[in-house]
């Protein structure tokens, strides 16, 4: 089954006129029975006044108890998805957890870097991301197992990734997220999917003004599995996003076993042996107990030339 990951802003998700609709979203998208789901989310608040449907789809989650409003990061899973070890790498801005999908564990990591320059009001972004490399780092699992990193970074990677000449363009937090994916061996997958400057855009904050905040990281390995990459807009004044959604879809893209096309039915594939076998049985009182498959055999149709010779 193919497996969707995404990351979402879900700012207001507790209350406001939009909590009924981001939560309808969420639902739809977990319930989806045609895909695996891992849901990144971010700015989640104290995830309070979430349907039960929800509840018990958060597989792990965390609020800065400091902060009442927007801070915090979850990430929710598919009931069927086995997973191990979820763990709050710094309270309100990072999580992860261990999944296994496609038979092998790796790991998922929500970020919430916040765009706060202020150490005064709370953790900084350029503190957050920090922590963010160190903890990765020190890892373990991640040595030898594939790693998607994903969330809110609140960070432009590159020039043609803003409209705006100086907007939230700072190269030290560059380098850090830059040095973290090199340790990793992580690649920007939906860059490395080509889709152009005005496709990666992922934050609109006025009218002509957009940014790529949003992003999703994996282990080199996993490009292979990754058959689609798309950033989907929704209607802000339907549903109350000023984030738009990457979204990657994963697939075990091992090549099936080619079955013998000789004799197919809905449920098996009969090889030339066990076909010799029915057909010497159904011809049994044809007296055919010749190999069907040799090349000299010719069904039947010509095996007393004479006769047909006296009767034509």
């Amino acid at each position: 089954m193919p497996i969707i990951i995404e990351t979402i802003n879900t700012r207001g998700l507790c209350g406001g006129t939009f909590r009924g609709p981001k939560q309808h979203l969420l639902e739809k998208k977990i319930e989806n029975n045609d895909f695996t789901t891992i849901l990144s989310l971010v700015e989640t608040n104290k995830l309070c006044n979430l349907s039960d449907f929800l509840k018990k789809h958060i597989a792990v989650h965390s609020h800065d108890p400091a902060k009442n409003n927007g801070h915090g990061v979850a990430i929710m899973l598919s009931e069927s998805i086995e997973r191990r070890n979820p763990q709050i790498l710094m309270e309100g801005y990072i999580v992860s957890i261990e999944v296994k999908l496609m038979k092998r564990w790796m790991t998922i990591i929500a970020v919430y870097a916040s765009p706060n320059n202020n150490p005064g009001i709370g953790p900084t972004k350029t503190g957050i991301l920090g922590i963010l490399k160190n903890r990765v780092d020190r890892i373990t699992a991640i040595k030898t197992s594939p790693l998607v990193l994903l969330g809110d970074f609140n960070t432009v990677m590159r020039k043609e990734d803003r409209t705006k000449e100086n907007y939230r363009y700072d190269h030290g937090n560059i380098s850090t997220i830059r040095d973290l994916l090199l340790h990793n061996h992580l690649i920007d997958v939906q860059l490395e999917k080509n889709l152009s400057n005005q496709q990666l855009f992922t934050y609109q904050s006025t009218k002509n003004n957009f940014s790529r905040l949003d992003y999703i990281f994996i282990s080199k390995p996993l490009k292979k599995n990754t058959v689609r990459s798309t950033i989907t807009k929704l209607d802000p004044t339907a549903i109350g996003l000023d984030h738009y959604i990457p979204s990657i879809t994963l697939s075990d893209n091992k090549p099936r076993e080619k079955a013998n096309p000789l004799f197919r039915t809905n449920d098996f594939v009969l090889g030339n042996a066990e076909l010799n076998e029915l057909m010497k049985g159904m011809l049994n009182d044809m007296n055919a107990e010749k190999n069907l498959f040799d090349p000299k055999f010719d069904f039947g149709y010509n095996q007393n030339a004479e006769e047909n010779e006296a009767i034509n």
